[in-house]
């Protein structure tokens, strides 16, 4: 956990509250929200992720003098990143250095670089953008398993390496999530008291990709134990 990296796409309240944990826990985050600051998310409701008071940060770190502090906020040319870089720092001071924003927008970013992640975390995607980065993880991953496989394994250890894809918002009192696990996800089942089954694959193993092409009125078995 120590050298998790967690990426987070477009910050909500949601995803903030994911965020907070997961740094105080000694995880690593790199946020991608290149969305204009305070704008995108003045309405959003969050105890972490306040605009009025990431506001006085800015105001605070602005050079100019002789002026209001709320107007030189709100002024300010900034994103959402950049905006509250400095409160994730103070979560947790031991990542300052290992925390970073990534500035470029998502659309830029090549595909192989979702892959390099622990998890994506991700909020107000579109399902074209939602399939792009699980096939991009998935693609990854293959290859990265292949390469694996094909060099002096002399111990035949499998590859186990994964990025967990989370795609999740809030509606008002509804929330909605899909998560990925990825092809290598393994998980154990509880047989009886004190009792645990081996580690065992997903199988068949599902992409979010395909979970997406599943209208949810076709999706059976949806409340099997």
């Amino acid at each position: 956990m120590s050298n998790a990296r967690v990426l987070y796409i477009n910050l909500t309240g949601v995803t903030c509250e994911m965020m907070k944990n997961l740094v105080l826990a000694g995880v690593a985050a790199v946020v991608c929200d290149n969305r204009p600051y305070p704008a995108a998310v003045r309405e959003v409701p969050s105890s972490f992720l306040k605009a009025a008071d990431m506001e006085k940060i800015i105001a605070s770190s602005t050079s100019e003098e002789g002026e209001p502090e709320t107007k030189r906020a709100k002024t300010t040319e900034t994103t959402v990143g950049e905006a509250i870089s400095p409160k994730v720092d103070e979560l947790n001071p031991l990542l300052i250095g290992r925390n970073s924003i990534e500035k470029r927008s998502m659309s830029t970013l090549p595909d192989e670089y979702f892959g390099q992640f622990d998890a994506v975390v991700a909020s107000r995607l579109s399902i074209t953008e939602a399939r792009r980065i699980s096939s991009a993880i998935s693609k990854y991953h293959k290859s990265q398993k292949e390469e694996h496989e094909s060099s002096n394994n002399i111990n035949g250890e499998k590859y186990q390496n994964n990025t967990l894809f989370i795609v999740t918002d809030t509606f008002g009192l509804d929330g909605c999530a899909h998560l990925d696990f990825g092809a290598s996800h393994t998980y154990i089942r509880e047989l009886g008291k004190d009792k645990l089954s081996d580690p065992t694959d997903i199988t068949p193993y599902v992409s979010m990709g395909k979970m997406l092409d599943v209208p949810l009125k076709e999706a059976t078995g949806r409340w099997d134990k």
